[in-house]
């Protein structure tokens, strides 16, 4: 989005991606995930795009995330995946995932801590840059099923998933406890403030002033209560991404109200979007 029109405009691709994640590398290079053909990579800021699988025994990736020693993980569906050269090439980064699949999110916190969600059942974690992981369980139901999680600035870490309450870890995973939040949660936000936000299906976006503790219901304006992509760009403004086709929308309140963003949009079914130091890229069906 451009800062001064406050307008979308493209990136010439990749097209036919479905796409969620997008890391920048301390080279600059843009690597975005796809959910149907592996990674896409640019070194031109997004003017154009190449395939990158060479590694890659599935090209079902569903997460990206830059670890703390500039590597990138990838959760592909039946394995997690590592690159040491900008992402040119990736290698297998299992050990401890055995037997799990579908890696839907991953998360790096400020010591280089990461978590990784298995659709298939349980949190993972890595101490070492994503090369081994191990299951959290204290405080997690047996085989639960989690497919977001986010960070607030103090390394706190909140898992939720589909038909699921909402967790939080104040320990970097070594225990969770259960928060006042239940059922189809598609996204959470977590603001520079310290307000959570939290997508549920066909209930509504709701809004955490006291770290999950306590919520309330924040979106006149939102048509259809499913979506990704929370971003948080000045005070009181935030950007989500509606699904089934209702784009972008915004708030410049603090979340009170909302209306459409979608001028420059081609198509406007979001998957995702990211926060860039000057500017924002908009992660749809292309």
């Amino acid at each position: 989005a451009n800062a001064q029109k406050l307008q979308w405009g493209p990136t010439n691709g990749p097209y036919g991606a479905v796409c969620a994640d997008l890391v920048i590398t301390p080279a600059g290079t843009f690597l975005v995930n796809d959910e149907r053909n592996g990674v896409w990579r640019s070194t031109d800021e997004g003017a154009h795009w190449s395939r990158s699988v060479t590694g890659f025994a599935g090209t079902h990736v569903e997460a990206l995330a830059l670890a703390a020693d500039g590597a990138i993980l990838a959760g592909e569906y039946n394995a997690m995946y590592h690159s040491t050269d900008d992402g040119v090439t990736w290698s297998n980064a299992g050990s401890g995932l055995s037997g799990k699949s579908d890696f839907t999110d991953l998360l790096v916190l400020s010591d280089g801590t990461v978590f990784c969600n298995a659709w298939s059942g349980g949190i993972y974690v890595s101490t070492d840059n994503g090369l081994s992981w191990t299951e959290t369980t204290n405080g997690l139901p047996a085989a639960g099923k989690y497919y977001n999680l986010r960070s607030n600035n103090n390394d706190d870490v909140f898992a939720c998933g589909f038909a699921s309450d909402l967790y939080r870890s104040t320990d970097k995973g070594a225990s969770w406890e259960t928060l006042p939040m239940n059922g189809y949660i598609y996204d959470l936000g977590c603001a520079p403030d310290g307000t959570l936000w939290a997508v549920n299906s066909d209930k509504g976006i709701y809004r955490s002033t006291d770290n999950g503790d306590s919520w309330n219901k924040s979106d006149q304006g939102i048509p259809y209560f499913r979506g990704h992509g929370f971003i948080f760009r000045n005070l009181g403004e935030i950007l989500l991404g509606v699904t089934c086709g209702n784009g972008i929308h915004r708030s410049t309140d603090d979340g009170a109200t909302w209306s459409i963003f979608n001028t420059g949009m081609s198509r406007t079914w979001v998957q995702g979007s990211y926060l860039t130091q000057i500017e924002q890229f908009g992660s749809k069906k292309l």
